[in-house]
């Protein structure tokens, strides 16, 4: 788990924006993380509000070296 900072503005990116316009849990394409810096995907799911507008996500970086060292174990 790594900090995120208050202030870090993750709203330009891709996973962001499908995310708000599809409405439904995203799985990105590999991208480097902007807080790990390192190769991830990110999950997101979109958080909609009682007016049924988007009001951001929750959302976690799958860190790819520790995904294939976790499918390389098995």
């Amino acid at each position: 788990v790594l900090p995120f900072t208050d202030g870090h503005d993750l709203s330009g990116d891709k996973w962001w924006r499908k995310s708000s316009q599809l409405r439904e849990v995203y799985l990105s394409d590999p991208e480097i993380g902007q807080i790990s810096r390192k190769p991830v995907l990110i999950m997101a799911l979109p958080v909609i509000g009682r007016d049924n507008q988007f009001t951001g996500t929750i959302s976690a970086g799958i860190g790819l070296e520790q995904l294939r060292d976790s499918i390389r174990s098995k």
